[in-house]
C-alpha cells in the first residue's frame, strides 16, 4: 500500500470520523480450547462512490448494510479491511489519527503479541496460556473503548444473572426489571387483558383473563364437558 502523506492524513481523518477500529474474538469451538482473535478495520458511509474511491486506495470490500431497520433511510455501506490490509492502513495512517489514536496504540500492541502467539505455537499444542491472556486483555481493552454511552455507567448496570421482579418468576431479565413474558404483558399490553362473560352452564356472569373462557367454575367445566360428551348433537359445528 503506497499513499502518500496527504492521503495518509485524509484516511486519518476519515478513520477519526467514520472509522471502526476493533478486535475480533472467535470463542473454543470445534475442538479447540483457546479463542482466535484477529484485527478489522470498517468505514462506514452512505455515499457509495466515494467508498470506491477509498477501496481504490487501501482495498479491501464493499458491502451493503442490512436496511430491514432503516426504511426512512438512505441506503449505508461498509468498506471492510481485514488482516494484512487493515494492518497496512492502519501503520500508514497513525502517526495522523486524533480521535482514535489510544485504539491505534492497543492495536500496535495486539500486533506483536499476536506475532509472539504464531510463534510460540506448535502443532498439536493449545496456544500458550499467558500470550493468549494477554490478547484477551487487549480484546477487552479495546472493546470497553468502542462501547456507546459511559463506560462506568454499563459496567454499573449489568443485566446478566439478573432475574424478573415478578413474584414467583425466577425467568432471565429482560428489560425494565421484568423477563420476556411479563415484559410483553405489562408493558407491550399495557397489563393482563380481562374478559366479561356469562357462564354456558348455570349462567352467572363472570370475569375471566382468557378470550375464549366459557364456564365460571372448575364446577361448571366438568358439567359442560360430561354435557358435551354424552350429547355431541349439541355442541355448535
Amino acid at each position: 500500500m503506497e499513499l502518500s502523506s496527504e492521503q495518509s492524513a485524509y484516511l486519518a481523518g476519515v478513520v477519526d470520523g467514520e472509522g471502526h477500529l476493533a478486535i475480533q474474538r472467535v470463542p473454543p469451538r470445534h475442538g479447540r480450547s483457546t479463542p482466535l482473535f484477529s484485527f478489522r478495520a470498517k468505514i462506514t458511509n452512505t455515499n457509495l462512490q466515494w467508498l470506491e474511491g477509498i477501496q481504490a486506495w487501501i482495498g479491501g470490500r464493499i458491502q451493503r448494510m442490512d436496511s430491514a431497520k432503516r426504511k426512512n433511510r438512505r441506503p449505508c455501506y461498509d468498506l471492510t479491511l481485514n488482516g494484512v490490509e487493515a494492518r497496512a492502513m492502519l501503520t500508514r495512517i497513525m502517526p495522523f489519527l486524533r480521535l482514535k489514536q489510544e485504539h491505534g496504540h492497543i492495536l500496535m500492541q495486539y500486533f506483536d503479541v499476536a506475532a509472539r502467539r504464531r510463534d510460540s505455537n506448535l502443532p498439536g499444542r493449545p496456544s500458550n496460556g499467558p500470550i493468549v491472556d494477554e490478547l484477551q486483555a487487549l480484546y477487552e481493552e479495546l472493546k470497553s473503548k468502542n462501547l456507546r454511552g459511559l463506560v462506568q455507567d454499563w459496567k454499573k448496570t449489568p443485566t446478566q444473572g439478573r432475574t424478573c421482579q415478578m413474584d414467583g418468576c425466577h425467568r432471565q431479565h429482560k428489560a425494565q426489571g421484568y423477563c420476556v413474558i411479563h415484559y410483553v404483558k405489562y408493558i407491550k399490553r399495557g397489563g393482563p387483558a380481562w374478559h366479561e362473560a356469562a357462564c354456558a352452564v348455570c349462567g352467572k356472569p363472570f370475569v375471566s383473563k382468557r378470550s375464549d373462557a366459557v364456564c365460571c367454575s372448575r364446577k361448571c367445566a366438568n358439567a359442560d364437558y360430561k354435557r358435551r360428551t354424552r350429547h355431541p348433537e349439541l355442541i355448535p359445528s
